[in-house]
């Protein structure tokens, strides 16, 4: 295997030292070398004699006044001072003094009428007839009254021992309309076995207060640890 010098450093630098020397030479050979322009084709120039006329000398300082004298805008003392500004004359009123306070009449309390005097208690009855209290049934409505109630199956609960309230909204013929779970058990089978339960009630409608049947409302709770 060959072994190549250790001095590469020194052979690059020579050779950059070398180029540069070489460029040198050829910006400085160059211009040397280029042709001589050729002026043939330049025509040569003419000269034309040319008479001046006398012409009068004008002086500069003429020339100056007469120019600014042209220039600068023509004015008297008059045309300086200004119009003499008219003022309205003002004429100032005296203050009237201020008119006194008129004197306030005084409020006068109003006059209560005298009250009779208090005649005294007898304990003897009065001739006039007592009202009797009217019946409170004709005064609220009659509540409904269950005629026939539907329990789950034993058993249909599978183990569930807790309570299910219902909201069951009752027609003015005593059935039952809609239904509305207001306590769930958190069992959607138990629930529905509820529902339906609550759907086969059957109730003597309310009464208003003039005894006209009326719809209401009603809540069914269910006790499923009876029907465990």
């Amino acid at each position: 295997m060959k072994k190549f010098s250790s001095h590469w450093r020194a052979t690059i630098f020579a050779a950059i030292l070398l180029h540069a020397a070489f460029a040198a030479g050829v910006s400085y050979v160059a211009p040397l070398l280029a042709p001589a322009p050729n002026l043939q084709n330049v025509a040569p120039l003419e000269w034309v004699d040319v008479e001046l006329v006398d012409a009068p000398i004008i002086d500069s300082q003429e020339i100056s006044d007469v120019a600014a004298q042209d220039s600068l805008p023509t004015f008297s003392a008059e045309d300086l001072r200004l119009p003499e500004l008219s003022t309205p004359e003002t004429t100032f009123e005296p203050l009237k003094p201020p008119s006194p306070p008129q004197p306030v009449a005084p409020i006068k309390p109003p006059v209560q009428p005298e009250k009779p005097p208090a005649q005294p208690k007898t304990d003897t009855p009065t001739d006039k007839p007592v009202d009797k209290p009217q019946d409170t049934r004709q005064l609220m409505a009659k509540p409904p009254v269950t005629i026939k109630e539907v329990f789950p199956e034993r058993g249909g609960g599978l183990g569930y021992k807790g309570y299910v309230s219902i909201a069951v909204h009752i027609g003015k013929d005593g059935k039952v309309q809609s239904t509305e779970v207001l306590q769930s058990s958190g069992r959607y089978f138990v629930d529905e076995i509820a529902l339906k339960a609550a759907r086969q009630w059957t109730f003597r409608p309310a009464l208003d207060q003039i005894g006209r049947p009326m719809e209401c409302d009603k809540i069914i709770t269910f006790d499923f640890k009876k029907f465990s």
